[in-house]
């Protein structure tokens, strides 16, 4: 049964309600997160946009220039991936800037402490895959890295 939207005006207000419910959980998460980044020095904003998170993802680097997209993916294939979909797999295909993406692990292992030494960068000698050598070797300069390239 397909269901059409009410032209009740009281259900317009209750789904005001409930988007600026969620859009205050979000900005209320996205301040705590914020926070507990701040003594790293660096600027940090926040942005909660309503919509597909993919589209708003690929939305916010066309908009910011010069953006490195940072994700973290379950790591997912098979059926669950394409039943539950992955917006790290949409944004990936999608975007024209370049993306850092981590898998993640269980909520108890994470620790928060990172102990990066070296970026491995896998060549074919393609002009295409040689296209990630800039940004892996202004990364590792700025991170104090080695870089291992790898065919």
């Amino acid at each position: 049964m397909i269901h059409t939207p009410s032209t009740d005006p009281s259900h317009a207000v209750y789904m005001d309600r409930l988007f600026n419910h969620y859009r205050s959980d979000a900005e209320d998460y996205l301040g705590h997160v914020k926070n507990s980044l701040g003594g790293l020095g660096v600027p940090i904003y926040i942005a909660a946009p309503e919509g597909d998170a993919a589209v708003r993802i690929i939305a916010e680097t066309e908009r910011e220039p010069g953006t490195l997209i940072a994700m973290a993916t379950h790591g997912r294939s098979g059926i669950p991936r394409m039943v539950m979909g992955s917006v790290t797999n949409r944004v990936l295909h999608a975007a024209t800037d370049p993306i850092l993406i981590v898998r993640a692990s269980s909520g108890e292992d994470f620790t928060g402490e990172v102990g990066l030494k070296t970026i491995i960068v896998p060549v074919d000698g393609s002009p295409l895959a040689e296209q990630v050598l800039s940004h892996a070797a202004y990364l590792a300069l700025l991170l104090g890295l080695a870089v291992t390239l790898l065919r």
